[in-house]
């Protein structure tokens, strides 16, 4: 992380901030992360407004004590002090109680958007864990108004206007610089989930385990990688490291867009394990809690469509990483077993690898491997 963009200012100058309190909301190239204040005193001055994007080392805020000289800030515009009355520093130490619960009950992002549409939140029947109102709870309310309120572009006399900034930014360097650099192929193959879909149900029943089709694949995957090393392999400046661990990125979409939390050493967790995992981190991607370190050091993605009702796709792969697989709908599809016509369910597999490194039989090998454990779901358990 080079560079952050700030969101929103949690307190205003004049205000009191205690050490360790949430005090603003910044964007990077993965995600939105609260900062807390690393000291206590007043919110003397801010330095860099919302929307800004700045250096990580450039200064963006004073914390001090009322009266103190403020010091000089190179690069930054002068303005007198906001003073905090001492009786506003006595009340704050003690804060109200609902004020407090009011943070804890509500997401990040989930706050903003209710501020920006004066939503109650109290009104709000948080759908997160412990009641957590998230993001699609005040989306449920505003979307009508935001829908509308949506044309944030630019509009000229040749058509329309987007800046890119922040992830989407991020993203779209990303992917010019994994065109640009990977001899990218994809190569395709289907897999019989059928037994899987049982395993899956059973589980579900059973253990009260909320296992998906992406935990199997990537529990798969993960035995597969194994076995097959240079599919788990990223380049490290000029060179291709082959680590011991590995670590799969799940693709998760949100309304910033693209964003792929990292399941890390998946090679030593059950199925069940890769199914509570992932549902954490893609709980906190929709919660907008996602730290940066969870965002970072995948070896390997699965990026799965097929809620979105599509077959084999070309999934592009997340540079430094050298392969990445796609997984699209399940479809009950007419196959010969054993002599005879059966119904089964049907999953498309897309691998791209770079070609560059990996040639086409060890991907097609690793490909083939993953389609016989998804097959043979008792082996993943």
């Amino acid at each position: 992380m080079t560079e952050g963009k700030i969101v929103q200012w949690l307190k205003k100058e004049g205000e009191e901030v205690k050490s360790g309190e949430p005090l603003l909301i910044i964007e990077t190239e993965k995600t939105e992360i609260e900062i807390e204040a690393e000291v206590s005193g007043v919110l003397r001055r801010i330095l860099t407004p919302e929307g800004a994007s700045v250096p990580v080392t450039q200064p963006i805020a004073i914390i001090g004590l009322p009266g103190e000289a403020l010091p000089e800030v190179k690069g930054t515009a002068r303005a007198p002090p906001v003073e905090a009355p001492i009786e506003a520093i006595v009340v704050a130490e003690k804060p109200n109680a609902g004020q407090v619960a009011e943070r804890a009950r509500i997401s990040p992002r989930a706050k903003r958007l209710a501020e920006k549409y004066k939503v109650d939140v109290k009104r709000l029947q948080g759908t997160g864990p412990d009641g957590l109102v998230v993001l699609e709870d005040v989306m449920k309310l505003v979307e009508p108004a935001r829908v509308a309120a949506k044309p944030k572009v630019e509009q000229t006399a040749l058509g329309s206007k987007i800046a890119l900034t922040g992830r989407r930014k991020a993203i779209a360097d990303r992917m010019a610089a994994s065109s640009r650099s990977a001899a990218a192929v994809t190569i395709t193959m289907e897999a019989d989930v059928s037994d899987a879909t049982e395993l899956l149900r059973k589980l579900r029943e059973e253990e009260r385990v909320d296992t998906s089709y992406t935990d199997l694949v990537a529990r798969a995957a993960a035995k597969a990688l194994q076995e097959h090393p240079m599919l788990n392999s990223v380049w490290q400046g000029d060179q291709v490291l082959i680590p011991r661990e590995i670590n799969l990125g799940i693709a998760v979409a949100d309304e910033n867009g693209l964003i792929v939390p990292v399941i890390k050493n998946a090679e030593t967790k059950s199925l069940q394990e890769i199914a509570h995992a992932r549902t954490e981190i893609v709980r906190r991607v929709r919660e907008g809690r996602l730290s940066p370190e969870e965002a970072v050091g995948s070896t390997f993605t699965v990026s799965n469509l097929g809620m979105y009702g599509v077959g084999f796709f070309t999934p592009i792969i997340n540079f430094p990483e050298n392969a990445i697989l796609g997984v699209g709908q399940i479809m009950r599809k007419p196959v010969a077993v054993n002599g005879q016509v059966s119904i089964r369910s049907i999953m498309p597999l897309s691998l791209s690898f770079d070609h560059r490194i990996i040639d086409g039989a060890p991907a097609a090998m690793f490909l083939r491997r993953l389609k016989e454990l998804v097959e043979n779901p008792a082996q993943l358990l």
